[in-house]
């Protein structure tokens, strides 16, 4: 076989190996698809339980904060 002709051939069987793979393997297991799914469902779960019903009454307020930390005499802290 030339070269070229051994490549198509290898692709070819390639892509049939990944395309009988991703037939037969789930990849919800394999992802935090679960992981998320849980928390999630818990935390509305949580939230429908009638002992917390006082959560309900008020706002709940939630903050999404960042800090990078780009330079620093400490070069342990130094992360982003």
């Amino acid at each position: 076989m030339s070269a070229p002709l051994w490549i198509l051939a290898a692709a070819i069987v390639l892509t049939l190996a990944a395309r009988l793979l991703s037939a037969t393997v789930d990849i919800n297991l394999f992802s935090f698809h679960m992981f998320y799914r849980n928390r999630l469902v818990r935390c509305y779960l949580g939230a429908s339980n009638p002992k917390l019903t006082e959560l309900a009454a008020r706002p709940f307020h939630l903050l999404n904060t960042a800090l990078n930390l780009t330079s620093s005499k400490r070069l342990g802290c130094q992360e982003r």
